[in-house]
């Protein structure tokens, strides 16, 4: 059974990844996230529910928004806990279909609490409006 406590702190997690403090990383060609991974869950928007994570890098935490298929996709097999280390790059669109194209790697301290992710709910959208 969850304490005051435990449900405070959901509500906390929830409040902070909306939080306008934290830019999203929109990633160019190209470009790779390092850092460790600080919190993440879900939210939602008119599309659907999403996932999310919270990436501590060297400069700042940006939030990644696991809102493309293969993004989805990658992280989908994972087993994210607060504390891995995460390695995310975008390699732009596929030439031919136009998807978003991702690569993820994870360094798992194995100590960390798993991050609440309910992938089967997570919607994934490759259009233009996210």
């Amino acid at each position: 059974m969850e304490t005051s406590s435990d449900i405070r702190d959901k509500l906390l997690e929830r409040l902070e990844a909306r939080s306008s403090l934290q830019p999203e990383w929109k990633p160019e060609t190209g470009e790779e996230l390092f850092g460790e991974i600080v919190r993440g869950g879900m939210a939602k928007n008119q599309y659907g529910p999403y996932a999310y994570i919270v990436v501590r890098a060297e400069e700042d935490e940006k939030i990644v928004y696991a809102r493309r298929a293969v993004l989805v996709n990658e992280l989908r097999k994972q087993d994210l806990r607060i504390g891995d280390h995460i390695l995310i790059a975008y390699d732009g669109k596929h030439p031919d279909k136009g998807y978003h194209l991702y690569r993820v790697e994870v360094l798992g301290s194995g100590i960390g609490p798993v991050i609440d992710i309910d992938w089967s709910k997570v919607t994934n959208n490759d259009d233009n409006r996210l």
